[in-house]
């Protein structure tokens, strides 16, 4: 239990570094968006989020040897582009940079996402990221979750 609880203040402090300030509520994924950002003040993101894009409630693996791990990248999609599928099995924090990202999910749903949108991705279910407009897209993607050790 002290290994799980201090990876959570881990992750927390991570994302926070990375996005220097996170805000909101448990509202659903879909309706979250960015507070307007006081001036010389971090723009309010997600606070305490608790459900994915498809209003799953967020949860970390379990199992034996799972060793706590954090990933980030930031993919940039030319118009047309898209994203190989992609199967999140942790918490995944996704921002919009720029541009607008639509995502497919295996489910049937298909959501866009604008720049400046926050939201936790959808877990244990393929995810293909598009950008169909005509204009570069970048999103920032941390995952966090555990490997095996």
């Amino acid at each position: 239990m002290v290994k799980r609880s201090g990876f959570l203040i881990s992750a927390g402090v991570v994302c926070a570094l990375l996005l220097s300030g996170c805000g909101g509520d448990d509202q659903s994924a879909a309706d979250a968006t960015p507070s307007a950002a006081s001036v010389g003040g971090p723009q309010m993101l997600l606070e305490r989020q608790q459900l994915t894009a498809l209003d799953q409630p967020m949860a970390f693996p379990k199992g034996k040897n799972r060793v706590p791990s954090v990933t980030s990248r930031i993919i940039a999609l030319e118009p047309g582009q898209q994203t190989e599928p992609q199967l999140f099995r942790s918490p995944t924090y996704v921002y919009v940079l720029e541009g607008e990202y639509t995502v497919e999910y295996a489910a049937g749903v298909t959501k866009t996402y604008p720049s400046g949108t926050a939201y936790l991705e959808g877990v244990n279910t393929t995810v293909t990221g598009k950008n169909a407009t005509s204009d570069l897209m970048r999103v920032m993607i941390v995952q966090f979750g555990s490997a095996k050790s």
